[in-house]
């Protein structure tokens, strides 16, 4: 089985607001092409609020959010600029071994 992720990316005319939509597979292995993109999006300018919502993703280890966000921790202790925010389900979908978070971050 071949896992995909995809991203489209929604920023407001004014650069305040931009949401990385993501669907499909996030896994250990695919998650770091999302962090390029999560660091490009934030350096719009350092009022731009960045949600990373992950509502639409239909396999999910959490392991793959654990490394996503701490990339984007590292990076904001680097480059302060607004959070990051995640979207998720409050039971997103699982395959495996894999444990899901609970709740909106």
């Amino acid at each position: 089985m071949e896992l995909q992720l995809s991203v489209s990316v929604e920023v407001t005319a004014d650069e305040k607001h931009a949401r990385l939509v993501t669907s499909g597979h996030l896994t250990e292995t695919n998650q770091h092409m999302l962090y390029p993109l999560i660091h490009r999006v934030r350096t719009l300018t350092s009022q731009t609020q960045v949600i990373v919502d992950l509502t639409a993703v239909t396999h999910f280890d959490a392991a793959a959010l654990d490394l996503l966000r701490w990339e984007v921790a590292l990076d904001q202790t680097q480059h302060p600029t607004k959070p990051v925010q995640f979207a998720l389900l409050t039971s997103p979908p699982t395959s495996g071994s894999s444990s899901a978070p609970e709740g909106r971050t």
